[in-house]
């Protein structure tokens, strides 16, 4: 991520036609799931996929900011142009 970096995120929704011609968006419970499962076989934690999932259709998007993403367990790789910032593996949980 960059210094400045901003990654919004939110629940996956679906958008269904109404009778009156209106759209109508509820969260997918099904797609939530599969999100979920993927970001765990990647090694997100559990803390992770509940942001990652936790803003519905109705909602402002969620940001993961590299000051949020290490709060999350998330190993976050500053970059300043062409140099980058790694994270401290060796004291990663």
């Amino acid at each position: 991520m960059s210094t400045d970096a901003a990654i919004s995120v939110h629940a996956a929704y679906r958008m269904r036609d109404q009778a009156n011609g209106g759209v109508e968006t509820s969260e997918s419970g099904t797609a939530n799931a599969e999100i979920g499962a993927f970001l765990n076989e990647i090694g997100l934690s559990a803390d992770a996929i509940r942001y990652f999932t936790f803003a519905g259709p109705s909602e402002e998007l969620l940001n993961n900011t590299p000051e949020i993403a290490p709060a999350l367990s998330i190993d976050v790789y500053i970059q300043k142009g062409t140099s980058k910032n790694c994270p401290d593996l060796a004291t990663a949980v």
